[in-house]
């Protein structure tokens, strides 16, 4: 039996398993098997929607800005046979579908100047924070690769600058979403286990808010690689870098950041900073721990 008559048969003989299972397993095995010359991600995210159109649910669309994680997401499948981070992935998108579809029932006909302006101010608002999760990303890696100078050591980031305006809305409404990829740091030294955590945006805490001026909006936190596999991160409170929540402020020029119970201010260098140390005291542990 060929690849393309496995894949179908399956197709056939699951007729029954969840839409949004049959779209992951068909797209991800129609990718690994790539069965033609040009078209193959075309015709698998073709037919992983035409799974999802047949069960009544809206289409799922990979944003230009998630195209590195859906990569990714592919390549764990199709190398190590792990679908679990797609299957995260697709998730999460057609959770967002959903959302969209119900924004659009509840949204008003015509135009209204004022909620032109305002929305605007927010979209203008959304760009600022995306340049300063990047800034910060950028400062961080610049601080890391110097503390990790002469150790052999390096440093390997990624921006997944996934937060749509939607989401920002309902995460400064105070409405938990999906989690909404920021960027991914992982810190490689000769000899030690690697350290590899993910920066997410969600609802800020109620600690937070008492301190950050009584106003909602998004706050970055830390998730580590689960070893059980799926889903891909998990969090873990007590191995973040020294900072467990960074919410920007008002002035849209420093951070609330949470270090342990503590919450305080400080500029994008002094935040890029204390996460460098926190890093440093992980890289202790970690020696310690495989010294003894």
């Amino acid at each position: 039996m060929t690849d393309m008559e496995a894949w179908a048969q399956w197709s056939l003989s699951k007729i029954d398993v969840s839409p949004i299972i049959r779209a992951t397993v068909l797209h991800a095995w129609l990718s690994h098997i790539h069965p033609y010359i040009d078209g193959n991600g075309r015709s698998a995210r073709a037919i992983s929607n035409l799974e999802l159109i047949r069960a009544r649910l809206p289409p799922v669309i990979i944003r230009k800005k998630e195209v590195t994680r859906y990569l990714d997401a592919l390549a764990k499948s199709d190398l190590a046979g792990d679908l679990g981070p797609f299957f995260s992935l697709m998730i999460e998108r057609e959770t967002d579908a959903l959302r969209g579809l119900e924004l659009a029932a509840r949204s008003e006909q015509g135009f209204d100047p004022f909620k032109e302006k305002l929305r605007k101010r927010q979209e203008q608002q959304l760009r600022i924070w995306h340049s300063s999760v990047k800034l910060l990303l950028d400062i961080l890696e610049l601080k890391l690769e110097q503390a990790l100078e002469g150790f052999a050591g390096k440093v390997i980031t990624r921006a997944y600058d996934s937060l749509e305006f939607d989401g920002y809305i309902d995460l400064c409404s105070g409405s938990q979403i999906s989690k909404s990829w920021c960027f991914m740091i992982e810190v490689k030294i000769p000899a030690l286990p690697t350290l590899k955590h993910l920066t997410w945006a969600g609802c800020r805490s109620p600690e937070m808010l008492r301190t950050s001026e009584s106003v909602s909006g998004p706050s970055l936190y830390w998730s580590l690689p689960n070893p059980e596999g799926y889903p891909p991160w998990h969090i873990n409170e007590n191995q973040n870098p020294g900072i467990g929540e960074m919410s920007l402020c008002s002035d849209q020029d420093t951070w609330y950041a949470k270090a342990g119970n503590d919450i305080a201010k400080y500029s994008t260098h002094q935040l890029a900073e204390a996460i460098v140390n926190g890093y440093r005291n992980l890289l202790t542990d970690t020696d310690e721990n495989a010294s003894a």
